[in-house]
């Protein structure tokens, strides 16, 4: 038995609810073509750090900030300072890329770095221009780089906190690139009064202006007590989104205040050492990419992004994940990538199907909910496939479906199977499936771009599908 489904060639709506949802979301050009990129990349951590600071600083590096290979947690917060780039060091040989820096910074005790490589820097640049930044633990590193931080941007009413354990936050990596207050960190019950204590003596909350710790993830990295305990007094804020690429999200959202930074440094979401050492950066934001880059171009494109640079070579970032990312999709091998969806053959996607108010699918969208949508779109419902994985879709737009239009090829996670503008034995027939998930398939030229602000706006949109019972 077959369940079929079959739309019109585009949502019906009013007027007015097109004219309103003109604000949600415009798909730009450079979405379809692509945007200018390129790698940044070494055969290992420390030759991609050395492409990075080479990227940023040329060969003038006021000073450099050498922190451990091994487990970089040091390299986070000495980007935040901004006056240098951070390079990693494997502990046996300190690598500059034949570079003279004025300065060189090590980061960590000799567990970290050890002292030959210490003796190496004073080698490069003279005793005088070399010192050693370090705690008795992470913890206190990350304070005596804050402090570095303080000396040289001057006090700060501001403050980054994020939890330091293991390898470091995910969440908290892509806020190497924050520049407006240092990072701070705590592990366990004893770091955080000493956060507290630092907090309270750096950074005051009866200083003018006020005061602002803000959090670097959810509250399972950092939970609320935590933050307020440590925040002692001062206001405070987070930066969270449902994983670490949303985190991510959010954090280059606000690092794209500043109108310079326009570049999107894209680093791997498992490799966490890229994103810390991409902090060094002075036009840009930072965004994680998963395995297999799918989401990651439509983030590019709403942070407003003029160019792409990816951390990190083909170990961490396969040349299919960066194509992908990057908005092209398909690399070399065009139609043979297996996410790649044309629409003159019937095929079959996987995922959830949800059955939607508009409300829930605009905010699924990532889309800012415009109130005076709420009376023209009340009881209005849509039913949806959401995807397991993103996946290139070549399709045409709404006006120009059959053999022979011109195709747009974009990414999209989530699919139109019907919404109220259907007859309701249309609806209904997808309506008990909500919640379930499962394989759908889709006719010949069945799916489309829509041609107005339909929602789901980023989605394609579906003529005619099914689920095959009989075949599974």
């Amino acid at each position: 038995m077959q369940a079929w489904v079959k739309r019109g060639a585009i949502s019906g709506t009013v007027g007015a609810l097109t004219l309103a949802m003109m604000a949600l979301v415009a798909v730009s050009e450079s979405q379809a073509e692509g945007l200018n990129y390129e790698r940044l990349a070494g055969p290992s951590g420390v030759g991609t750090s050395l492409a990075v600071a080479k990227h940023t600083w040329g060969t003038n590096w006021p000073v450099v900030y050498v922190a451990a290979n091994r487990n970089p947690v040091d390299a986070l917060p000495a980007a935040t300072i901004g006056d240098g780039p951070v390079v990693l060091t494997d502990g046996k040989q300190l690598n500059l890329g034949g570079v003279k820096p004025g300065h060189i910074v090590i980061l960590g005790g000799p567990g970290a770095v050890p002292e030959s490589i210490a003796q190496q820097a004073r080698q490069t640049c003279g005793a005088e221009n070399v010192e050693r930044l370090a705690g008795s633990d992470r913890n206190a590193t990350a304070q005596a780089i804050a402090d570095r931080w303080i000396q040289v941007n001057g006090p700060t009413n501001r403050m980054y906190l994020t939890k330091n354990a293991g390898s470091g936050s995910p969440d908290a990596v892509a806020g190497s690139v924050l520049r407006d207050g240092p990072i701070i960190t705590y592990t366990n019950e004893a770091s955080i009064s000493a956060a507290q204590q630092f907090v309270a003596m750096r950074m005051p909350a009866s200083q003018p202006g006020g005061a602002q710790l803000v959090a670097l993830g959810g509250p399972g990295a950092v939970p609320d007590a935590v933050l307020q305990t440590i925040a002692n007094g001062a206001a405070t804020q987070r930066f969270a989104g449902a994983n670490r690429y949303l985190t991510a999200l959010e954090i280059a959202k606000f690092a794209a205040n500043d109108p310079a930074r326009k570049v999107a440094y894209v680093a791997s979401g498992t490799a966490l050492k890229d994103a810390m050492v991409a902090g060094a950066s002075k036009d840009g934001f930072i965004l994680l990419t998963p395995p297999g880059g799918g989401g990651t171009f439509q983030q590019i494109v709403s942070m407003g992004a003029n160019k792409i640079v990816f951390i990190g070579g083909e170990g961490v970032l396969p040349q299919s994940t960066l194509a992908m990312a990057a908005g092209v999709g398909l690399g070399a091998d065009g139609p043979g990538n297996p996410h790649y969806i044309t629409n003159n053959v019937g095929f079959k996607l996987e995922g959830l199907i949800r059955i939607l108010s508009a409300k829930e699918l605009i905010k699924m969208e990532n889309h800012q909910y415009v109130p005076e949508l709420s009376e023209v779109l009340a009881g209005y419902e849509y039913a949806v496939l959401i995807l397991d994985e993103p996946a290139v879709f070549d399709i045409s737009y709404a006006s120009d479906i059959g053999p022979g239009a011109p195709t747009n090829p974009r990414e999209a996670d989530i699919v139109l199977l019907a919404d109220t503008s259907d007859p309701k034995a249309v609806m209904e027939s997808w309506r008990g499936y909500d919640g379930v998930r499962a394989s759908v398939t889709f006719k010949p030229y069945s799916l489309f771009w829509p041609s107005d602000v339909s929602l789901p706006t980023t989605g394609a949109h579906s003529t005619g599908a099914y689920i095959d019972h009989g075949k599974g």
